[in-house]
């Protein structure tokens, strides 16, 4: 499978599958999950981050995609202003609920640092797809909410507005991402200034140079310690992810020589979480490579895709988008996924969630890039 048939396989299978079945159409929110024959999952709980990244697809899509542009960017505009009535300050506080009923009744107000970052990426796409001004106003008012109910010591920010530990490099993270988009979209410093501030969170805190490590949990001030099992969690994916983050921040700022974070994330990530078997990513294991969950996911395999083509290597990542569709995607319905395994290769997925079409649709504008002197044909 070359690079430019998984973005083929994303226009003309995923988009369509997902436009179908993917979104309510009576309240424009989206499905949190198909069931696995592909049909909308109308019973179970919609979570904010999931709205927002199929809203960030969507947005995103809409610009690379001129036979689905219209309607994609409709639907999305729709979609947003049900997400703005059902999820800002439903009890009176800005921000955004963590999570709603498919009619659109709030379960958990929680004001979420991770679904708040998905928040901004979403707006982000969505204010440059649409033009216009109205949700840059809402981006704004998102970030009221980092900086006075989420706000925290020692940089970064709160996991949520109850103070809940450990604190986590995912959501900043993720937060990271979203600032980068912004600057990359917008064209304004102030995303830039505060994609900065989680860079140095991620040299001074997130990063382990001495292992290549990437930690996931951390004590109140960035503690990173057994209590937390700061260097006994790690995750794979996270680390390629980081490799991806971090070479889009040095297009940004290229005065940052980011080669050797991303060469020693990558390596870290392939000598602890490759499985000898078939080459994808294990999701969580410790510090040496023992598996602490018994479990592969899409998503992991995803961020190893975009991690390799953005350290320009094209014969692997070439390689691996092959192994993804034949493990991940041909078994299962057209335009979908089997998103979980046994390490030993037996399905293990109950579902097909929505929250891997953005992983998968994030590595479009990387081949797009790659191969920007031989344009991806869409239909």
């Amino acid at each position: 499978m070359s690079l430019s048939a998984l973005t083929d396989w994303i226009w003309s299978s995923a988009l369509p599958t997902w436009l179908r079945n993917g979104r309510n159409s009576g309240t424009a929110l989206f499905y949190e999950k198909l069931r696995l024959d592909a049909s909308p999952d109308d019973q179970s709980l919609l979570r904010t981050r999931t709205q927002f990244r199929q809203l960030y697809v969507w947005s995103h899509a809409s610009l690379l995609h001129r036979d689905k542009a219209d309607r994609l960017l409709t639907e999305a505009c729709k979609s947003a202003q049900a997400l703005r009535q059902a999820l800002w300050a439903r009890d009176g506080r800005p921000g955004w609920a963590r999570s709603m009923t498919q009619a659109g009744d709030v379960v958990d107000p929680t004001l979420d640092l991770y679904d708040h970052a998905c928040v901004l990426l979403g707006l982000c796409w969505l204010a440059k797809a649409s033009g216009d001004g109205l949700y840059l106003t809402w981006i704004d008012e998102t970030l009221a909410v980092f900086d006075t109910q989420l706000a925290a010591s020692g940089g970064g920010f709160s996991e949520d507005d109850k103070g809940t530990l450990p604190r986590r490099q995912n959501p900043h993270m993720h937060l990271f991402e979203s600032f980068l988009a912004l600057a990359e979209t917008t064209g304004e410093q102030r995303f830039l200034d505060r994609a900065d501030e989680l860079f140095s969170l991620f040299t001074r805190h997130f990063h382990d140079p001495a292992t290549g490590s990437l930690r996931e949990y951390f004590g109140p001030e960035w503690e990173a310690t057994a209590e937390w099992q700061s260097d006994q969690r790690l995750e794979p994916g996270h680390h390629c992810e980081w490799v991806w983050l971090l070479r889009r921040y040095a297009r940004l700022r290229p005065e940052v020589n980011v080669d050797v974070p991303c060469a020693a994330l990558l390596k870290r990530a392939l000598s602890i979480g490759q499985i000898a078997s078939h080459g994808l990513l294990a999701l969580e294991v410790d510090d040496q490579g023992h598996p602490r969950q018994q479990i592969q996911r899409l998503w992991a395999q995803a961020e190893y895709l975009k991690a390799l083509i953005v350290q320009g290597d094209r014969s692997g990542a070439t390689d691996l988008a092959a192994v993804i569709k034949a493990v991940h995607l041909d078994p299962a319905p057209l335009g979908t996924w089997i998103d979980c395994f046994t390490l030993s290769g037996a399905p293990a997925a109950n579902d097909i969630p929505a929250s891997s079409l953005y992983h998968l649709f994030t590595s479009v504008p990387e081949i797009l890039r790659l191969e920007r002197d031989q344009p991806v044909s869409v239909r």
